[in-house]
């Protein structure tokens, strides 16, 4: 009975899938990005391409940025990147629709898709986003700031949203320092990416409190650790471990 029972537990614990340390599973600081317009403050491209790191900036994947598409307007036009408003230059994403009193609700910001190559526990997101005015300024109005994962109509990830601050240029805004660009971290714990699924990734701003600002992004970073398959050396104590229940069944 001994033998059988630790066979057993020999068998459960070489097949446990074995979780490395953390690391950075994706993550893109948009230096260097291309297809923004120039100059325009009413549309802009609908794709941005970007440079990226971590494990899987592989060749292919993942997809450039798509621009959030609007659900209605004033006036309904869609989003789009831009860069030469003021100094939203070509190392941030600027969604060249105002953020306005008639478009308050309407989401501004960008996805992308990824097929993760291994499997991943996720740990967080850190988005770097603000806001800046249509001469290039930043703006100390509060917006709200969301992050989702789906796959397909499927969600995967909808963590609470947090609130945009940036720069006001007469000093704090609602007790808050005066800062351009900020982090914000989205916990992501349990959520698990599996090898060979196509995730939609999301990122807007929606709901600005007062006034008009263009919604920018500085990158963010995508935190997990890989979830490795059982070593051979694992599968060979499973493979020892049956063969030993093997022969106790015969012996009897």
């Amino acid at each position: 009975m001994k033998l059988k029972t630790l066979s057993l537990a020999f068998v459960g614990l070489a097949l446990l899938p074995m979780s490395s340390s953390g690391a950075i599973v994706l993550a893109s600081d948009f230096d260097a990005n291309t297809g923004s317009v120039s100059g325009s403050i009413t549309g802009g491209s609908p794709a941005l391409a970007v440079t990226y790191s971590g494990a899987e900036a592989v060749t292919g994947l993942p997809s450039p940025l798509a621009a959030a598409a609007p659900v209605s307007g004033n006036p309904p036009t869609p989003n789009g990147f831009v860069s030469g408003v003021g100094n939203a230059t070509t190392d941030v994403a600027t969604i060249g629709n105002n953020m306005n009193s008639g478009d308050r609700t309407i989401p501004r910001g960008y996805t992308f898709t990824l097929t993760p190559t291994a499997t991943y526990n996720l740990t967080d997101v850190v988005v770097i986003a603000g806001h800046l005015s249509g001469s290039g300024t930043n703006q100390g109005y509060l917006s709200d700031i969301n992050f989702s994962i789906t796959t397909g109509a499927t969600p995967v990830a909808t963590p609470a949203n947090q609130v945009v601050y940036a720069d006001d240029p007469t000093g704090p805004v609602d007790g808050f320092p005066a800062v351009g660009q900020l982090p914000f971290t989205f916990d992501l714990s349990g959520i698990t990416l599996d090898a060979g699924t196509t995730y939609t990734f999301s990122v807007n701003q929606n709901n600005l409190q007062t006034g008009g600002a263009y919604a920018t992004y500085d990158g963010f970073t995508l935190n997990g650790a890989v979830v490795a398959a059982p070593e051979p050396g694992a599968a060979l104590l499973a493979s020892l471990a049956g063969l030993g229940m093997l022969v106790r069944r015969r012996r009897k």
